[in-house]
């Protein structure tokens, strides 16, 4: 049978931005027979988000428009799980641009029982690159372009997608991830979970878009601030799910502060540019927060037996 899918976008106040991911998907090839379904879950918007979506034409994929007042991506993905009619699921955000075979690519190994989970390639906007980017920005910017397809670990919400039936097993995302609570992570974990269940997870380097971020998460408050959050949520799964005792803690964090200090006094020999930030300060300073997060953590109880598939209730 040809299959049923649903693409998931969550939104949050990007209503231009959204538009042009809706435009883009008007390109997308939709084979015959396939029934295909967009559900754009709006997450809180206060500006055009809504008559942005329920304006937009993308015959033969039908538009659904849903609102989640309650702030946390995490919270409206689940909720748009929840809402979802399609036997794949296929999650991509709301400022990318979707090569035209796109949604082929990404649900074909679905399709064709190589694989219950897929996730697909990612490169940034050319008008967004910097020659001062390593892998390391890139990463902070969703570009999975030195990732190993063969060998994917995880997942990344702009560009992947899913069996629904993982849910009987994995039932969705800890809504104490993401943006709007501690502000990453979600995906990553999600994936961590899946991996554990047993299903099989393969990378799709031809199933692409591109990502166009709001050229503010190019200036270094934008990377710093990654930084800690990516530290403090990392530090969150380490504890809550892997079960980490990392010794000493404090002492390994007054290093890294010091190290940090010393760095930053040379800083501008060392990184000359307006933006951006070098690779040891934020590798520093996300190491700092995971290890500040771990002793925040330590005693208090953990939210998962050790590598769980279900939240302590």
């Amino acid at each position: 049978m040809p299959p049923n899918v649903t693409i998931i976008i969550c939104t949050r106040n990007r209503a231009e931005s959204l538009r042009l991911t809706l435009e883009s998907l008007r390109t997308v090839t939709v084979p015959e027979g396939w029934m295909v379904e967009l559900l754009v879950v709006d997450n809180g918007s206060t500006d055009g988000t809504r008559a942005v979506v329920e304006s937009a034409d993308l015959s033969p994929i039908e538009v659904r428009y849903l609102f989640v007042g309650k702030p946390g991506k995490s919270r409206a993905l689940n909720r748009g799980l929840a809402e979802t009619t399609g036997e794949i699921v296929v999650f991509t955000d709301d400022d990318v641009r979707m090569h035209p075979l796109w949604l082929v690519k990404i649900c074909q190994p679905i399709v064709h029982g190589q694989a219950e989970c897929t996730t697909g390639h990612i490169k940034l906007a050319p008008h967004l690159s910097r020659p001062w980017m390593t892998n390391l920005h890139r990463s902070y910017l969703a570009d999975t372009s030195d990732r190993n397809f063969s060998d994917v670990q995880e997942m990344v919400g702009a560009n992947m997608a899913f069996l629904r039936k993982v849910l009987e097993k994995v039932t969705g995302f800890d809504s104490e991830l993401g943006p709007g609570a501690l502000g990453f992570a979600e995906d990553t974990f999600f994936s961590k979970q899946l991996l554990q269940a047993g299903f099989l997870l393969l990378g799709v380097a031809d199933a692409q878009v591109e990502h166009h971020p709001d050229p503010c998460r190019l200036t270094r408050q934008s990377f710093l601030a990654r930084a800690r959050v990516q530290g403090f949520c990392h530090a969150y799964i380490s504890h809550h799910w892997e079960h980490a005792e990392i010794s000493r803690p404090l002492l390994r964090s007054l290093k890294v502060r010091l190290r940090l200090a010393f760095y930053r006094i040379q800083r501008r020999h060392l990184w000359p540019f307006d933006e951006g930030m070098a690779d040891w300060e934020m590798r520093s300073v996300e190491r700092l927060y995971y290890l500040d997060a771990i002793r925040k953590f330590s005693g208090s109880r953990r939210f998962y037996g050790r590598h769980a598939l279900v939240k302590n209730s």
